[in-house]
């Protein structure tokens, strides 16, 4: 059960950190250019608290392609109005993967595809290119 989990865990965490930290001594160096640090935009609490309303009512359990349409355009509109905060990209990624994501499997429930694939898709989601990332400290 869980002992053996966590025992696994960390055996595990124990190996690939002395492997990492040997290939990290073997490499050679580069040079690193870090992001500009900025602060990132902070959302007034009742919006924070509406995008959370938004997100558990169009993208929860249940969805659909119209609530999750619906949805970006919400988002979309937080964005117009109150820039690139990280809770509405993070949303708005979630808000894509849900939308392209044509089948129910696991908790992702679609109405309109309540049924599996034949195959598992593997599936990354990435950021719109033209976002930059926002570095926090």
């Amino acid at each position: 059960g869980a002992n053996r989990l966590a025992s696994n865990s960390l055996a595990e965490g124990l190996v690939f950190g002395h492997r990492a930290a040997i290939a990290i001594s073997q490499a050679r160096p580069r040079s690193v250019h870090p992001l500009p640090a900025h602060e990132p935009v902070t959302l007034p609490p009742i919006v924070l608290q509406g995008l959370r309303r938004a997100m558990s009512d169009l993208a929860g359990v249940v969805r659909s392609e119209a609530s999750l349409r619906e949805l970006l355009c919400r988002l979309d509109r937080l964005a117009t109005r109150f820039g690139d905060a990280n809770e509405i990209r993070t949303a708005t990624m979630v808000a894509d993967a849900a939308l392209d994501r044509q089948e129910s499997r696991g908790a992702h429930y679609r109405e309109d595809y309540p049924d599996l694939a034949d195959h598992a898709i593997d599936t990354q989601t990435n950021a719109r290119p033209e976002n930059e990332l926002v570095a926090a400290e």
